[in-house]
């Protein structure tokens, strides 16, 4: 599986876009009445826009090579900049993770927890804000770990302009996708 963080290793400009719509089935009844009801599993998926302005051209081609390799057709894993935790446990819970000092939304559902030996686990639920469900026993009390939300997405746009000789700007859709 390509990795966009670990195999490019180049951020894009702050003021990265975000959007989330989930799907949602409607029936309308009289009287403006509605009901609304999640349509399937994974209804909330999120499309980033992102840009790498002032880039040189080593740079943007090295974006546009791995955009290119995969071609709209194979996912990468990829997480925003600013998005993964370090921090440290606050207690200890059998296949759980507890931080008090932290806020934990559902955009860390099904990511990578490493504690400090380098051993993994995947989280399999939010438990709470600052409590998850880990799918192993890794983490001790006022143990130290890292969160990469890790997801897969799939680029169907990309493009790039030549601002001066050797300068360009990069930009890009990730569209993230559930599959294996």
């Amino acid at each position: 599986m390509a990795n966009f963080n670990t195999e490019v290793n180049i951020n894009p400009d702050r003021g990265q876009k975000v959007e989330n719509k989930p799907r949602v089935l409607k029936a309308a009844y009289g009287d403006g009445y509605e009901q609304r009801v999640a349509s399937g599993i994974n209804t909330r998926l999120e499309q980033w826009n992102l840009t790498w302005k002032n880039r040189t051209a080593a740079e943007s081609n090295k974006i546009m090579k791995f955009l290119e390799d995969q071609g709209a057709v194979s996912a990468f894993d990829w997480y925003p900049t600013g998005y993964d935790i370090a921090s440290t446990t606050t207690s200890a819970t059998t296949k759980k993770l507890v931080d008090t000092s932290q806020y934990f939304t559902s955009k860390y559902l099904n990511t990578t927890v490493t504690d400090s030996g380098g051993t993994t686990a995947t989280v399999t639920a939010i438990d709470s804000a600052t409590q998850l469900s880990l799918s192993a026993d890794i983490l001790s009390s006022a143990e130290t770990y890292t969160i990469y939300p890790y997801k897969k997405y799939v680029c169907d746009k990309w493009g790039v302009v030549d601002n001066l000789t050797g300068v360009r700007t990069v930009t890009a859709t990730f569209r993230q996708v559930i599959e294996p």
